[in-house]
C-alpha cells in the first residue's frame, strides 16, 4: 500500500479481505468493505443491510473533528474517550499530510471522501 497517498481505501479493503479469508470470516467481506469504503462518507449511509456502516461513519466523523461533530453524543463522554485513547499525534500528522496532498493535487483534493 502506498503510504504517500490519501487514496488508501481500495488497498485497505484488499488487505482486510485477505485477513478475513485467512481467518475464515469470508462472510464478513462485503460488510467490512462497506465500512472501509464509506467511513469518510460526508452524508448518511442509508443501506439498511449494513447498519454498522453508519455507526462507523459517525464515529470516524467524531474522531476526525475531535468532537466538534458529535451527532448528539455527550461532549463529556467524547472528551473521556479521547483522554482514554490518545491519538499520539495522528490528527497533527493528518492535517499536515492532507495540506501537502491538497497543494500537490488541487483537482483531486480528497479522494477518500464520498457524498
Amino acid at each position: 500500500m502506498d503510504e504517500n497517498t490519501l487514496d488508501y481505501l481500495p488497498p485497505s479493503t484488499e488487505l482486510a479481505n485477505q485477513y478475513l479469508l485467512k481467518m475464515k470470516k469470508d462472510k464478513w467481506i462485503s460488510y467490512v468493505d462497506e465500512i472501509i469504503i464509506n467511513h469518510h462518507k460526508l452524508t448518511a449511509y442509508k443501506n439498511t443491510s449494513f447498519p454498522l456502516v453508519e455507526v462507523f461513519r459517525k464515529a470516524d466523523s467524531i474522531d476526525l473533528s475531535k468532537g466538534l461533530i458529535h451527532f448528539g453524543l455527550n461532549k463529556e463522554f467524547i472528551k473521556k474517550v479521547n483522554t482514554s485513547f490518545p491519538n499520539s499525534g495522528f490528527h497533527n500528522f493528518l492535517f499536515h499530510f492532507s495540506l501537502k496532498w491538497i497543494l500537490k493535487n488541487p483537482l483531486n483534493p480528497a479522494p477518500i471522501f464520498k457524498w
